[in-house]
């Protein structure tokens, strides 16, 4: 690794010689920029999934040749983090415990560093996952803690030279946002985060601690109402300054301890902008104009979300296609109650400068907003949110179905009755479930018919940071269901899988067919989790949108000898299965082999789907005490008392033949009746899948569960 002292040194000396050459007319030797060796082959957020335990406390030893990468996003340099790095790539972020103080000096903000993590710990201490060095103590057992310098430096090396700009930090505005699952806790743990909006509970009154060397908790009261703890060293140069007052905007780390989330600042300059936040643009209470979203629309911006302008007229009768300010009837008279046009300022008549609302027949919006029924209205001032786009032929705005929660207008009182009836279904075609009872039921793993609106999609691994309320999509794999079109909480929705090929993707996917944002959908399919919650998975075999009949759905055929499997969290008794580790999926043993190991060959996983021979394929039938393994050679897949480490085949009635099945964070945990110490896994020793010891062999890997579709 190259040393940063020396990296400056050589910095200065180039300095100093540019000062010579100028008078020596001589060409000064350029900086030295520092470049790694080592080529990443992980993501952050591999390595932490691969090595998790949701043990509070735990150490393990990384066994594989993983290298990753990522960018220095803390400081230590103002006092309030100790003994500790973070570093963050495009998937998650990752602490290193350091034994060293003033790691500023050498790992400045923006600074990458490219790690060899092969022998290095990886572990929790009060459950944060982190990179450390192993601890043993009688309360805590095993934990992760500070890694020596000298250990550290010599399985990193920096690359380039610090580029802050290159920091991603990411901006939270509900907390509820923040999931603690175990999927949650990796994809948020210690992530450079940023709260607007948001005060301190004893701001202008407490300081940040309660005196020298006395380490604080403070409440952040959030936007949306919620708590967070900050967190300040007594060793911090701020602890004694006051807590802003008012309302501002705050970064930290976002770091955990003892199942609670907390806040690192790096500095008090990250709180800023304390009396004058940064409100979010699209929002009711920071919506945009009338003149930005006509704006938008002429540049060919697709957004959704908040606008607010004044009513001043509605679409003329007979028109479907505004083409001029005749097309509009301007001030309080007008003839049809399907439209309002809204402006700028109460003064404007121009359609050019102005955008057309249609109000969806039977909706609230009508109900209370109609020009022809309220003339009192007009030049009132209206909020809406709803998609920015072309209507009858001109700029626009739409809502998802008129609801009371989509718009407010100055002096009318709004029933904000729900848009769902409370009648539960049975999960029938006839009487299908509410996406309410979905929830309740938490992926029961039947199949059954689900009903609601479509309000939005997911990118990325995860509901809480991948959801996505507007259109168009940039993915097509799957959509958002809520009892309620106008429905932006994330936790009162459920995720939809569309599976590749099919017609009911191409018809629903809100990438291709951005106006079925707020149609409602209804389908059938298995009730599991998905995106990490509650959601439904393929087989999607029935749809129906917004009335019309889908039909039943057909997933593509595989080519002949292949069969199609999907990720699932639960054994359907007598159904064909693969085992998946590393994104390899187990091979079958030789028909001519007497004993042996599921082989691993690579596959192409896509929405949690993918492709394989029909050979690989292993029933899995429920039996007393457990499940059996049989595989395409009809061989009951089990294990004797005398050989431990591989499947051997055995009689259907034996002890040996029988396996038992629980799911942890989504992986599958399946170990022998004959010795319930022995589990499926790819172990330490061997690039195969097969039955290992975990108690003795402490090192090896889950497999994921893929049942076979068609």
């Amino acid at each position: 690794m190259r040393n940063i002292a020396k990296y400056l040194g050589i910095v200065m000396l180039g300095a100093t010689s540019l000062l010579t050459a100028c008078q020596d007319d001589i060409d000064a030797p350029g900086v030295k920029v520092p470049t790694a060796s080592l080529t990443p082959n992980t993501t952050i957020n591999e390595l932490k999934t691969r090595y998790w335990s949701d043990d509070a406390n735990y150490i393990k030893t990384i066994e594989d040749d993983i290298v990753i990468a990522g960018r220095v996003i803390s400081s230590d340099r103002a006092g309030n983090i100790y003994k500790n790095l973070v570093i963050q790539d495009a998937t998650g972020a990752l602490a290193l415990s350091i034994n060293a103080n003033s790691l500023y000096n050498n790992y400045r903000e923006g600074q990458e560093i490219v790690i060899n993590a092969k022998d290095m710990h990886i572990g929790k201490y009060s459950g944060l996952q982190q990179l450390g060095f192993p601890d043993y103590s009688e309360g805590f057992g095993w934990q992760a803690t500070f890694m020596p310098l000298e250990f550290f430096e010599s399985h990193s090396e920096l690359n380039g030279l610090p580029e802050p700009s290159k920091i991603d930090t990411i901006t939270v505005n509900k907390f509820s946002d923040i999931s603690s699952s175990p999927e949650g806790l990796r994809q948020w743990q210690s992530q450079l985060v940023r709260f607007n909006n948001c005060h301190f509970a004893q701001g202008g009154q407490a300081n940040f601690t309660d005196g020298h060397k006395v380490t604080s908790n403070r409440d952040l009261i959030l936007e949306d109402g919620s708590t967070i703890n900050v967190r300040t060293s007594g060793y911090s140069n701020f602890w004694s300054n006051v807590l802003p007052e008012g309302n501002g905007d705050v970064v930290g780390i976002l770091s955990y301890f003892n199942n609670s989330w907390q806040l690192l600042l790096r500095s008090y300059s990250d709180c800023m902008n304390f009396g004058h936040p940064t409100l979010q643009p699209g929002t009711e209470d920071n919506p945009w104009d009338v003149d930005r979203v006509v704006e938008m629309e002429a540049n060919g911006v697709e957004q959704s979300g908040w606008v607010t302008g004044y009513i001043v007229g509605a679409v003329a009768p007979a028109v479907s296609s505004v083409s001029g300010d005749n097309d509009i009837e301007w001030g309080a008279s007008v003839t049809m109650p399907n439209t309002l046009v809204i402006a700028p300022t109460p003064e404007v008549k121009s359609i050019a400068n102005c955008l057309v609302l249609p109000l969806p027949q039977g909706s609230a919006l009508r109900n209370y907003g109609a020009l022809s029924a309220h003339p009192e209205l007009y030049k009132r001032q209206i909020w809406v949110n709803g998609t920015f786009s072309k209507q009858l032929g001109t700029w626009g705005v739409a809502t998802r179905s008129g609801s009371a929660s989509e718009f407010r207008i100055e002096g009318v009182t709004v029933d904000d009755k729900p848009d769902e009836p409370s009648g539960e279904g049975n999960g029938t075609q006839a009487s299908p479930y509410t996406v309410d009872q979905v929830l309740k039921l938490n992926n029961p793993g039947t199949s059954s018919y689900v009903t609601g609106y479509i309000v939005g999609w997911v990118e990325g691994a995860a509901m809480n940071t991948g959801a996505h309320f507007t259109v168009p999509a940039s993915s097509a794999s799957n959509v958002l269901l809520a009892a309620n079109a106008g429905e932006t909480d994330v936790n009162k929705c459920i995720p939809v899988q569309l599976y590749a090929g099919t017609d009911v993707r191409k018809a629903v996917n809100l990438m291709d067919n951005p106006g079925n944002l707020g149609k409602r959908l209804t389908v059938k399919g298995s009730l599991e989790r998905y995106f990490g919650t509650t959601g439904v998975k393929n087989p999607i075999t029935d749809y129906e949108l917004d009335g019309n009949g889908g039909g039943e759905v057909t997933p593509p055929t595989p080519p002949a000898g292949q069969a199609t499997f999907r990720k699932v969290s639960a054994i359907t008794s007598g159904k064909q299965y693969v085992f998946v580790i590393d994104g390899q999926v187990g091979t079958a043993i030789s028909a001519t082999a007497s004993y042996g190991r599921l082989g691993m060959s690579a596959v192409t996983i896509s929405n949690d789907q993918l492709t394989t021979s029909a050979e690989n394929a292993i029933t899995v039938t429920a039996v007393s005490g457990g499940y059996t393994l049989v595989d395409a050679n009809g061989r009951y897949l089990g294990m004797d008392s005398s050989h431990l480490s591989s499947f051997q085949f055995v009689g259907a009635t034996d002890k040996g033949a029988v396996w038992t099945a629980t799911f942890e964070g989504g992986l599958l945990k399946m170990c022998s009746a004959l010795n319930p110490n022995c589990a499926i896994v790819k172990s330490g020793t061997y690039t195969n899948i097969a039955p290992s010891d975990i108690v003795k062999f402490t090192t090896f890997t889950l497999p994921a569960l893929y049942e076979r579709v068609n």
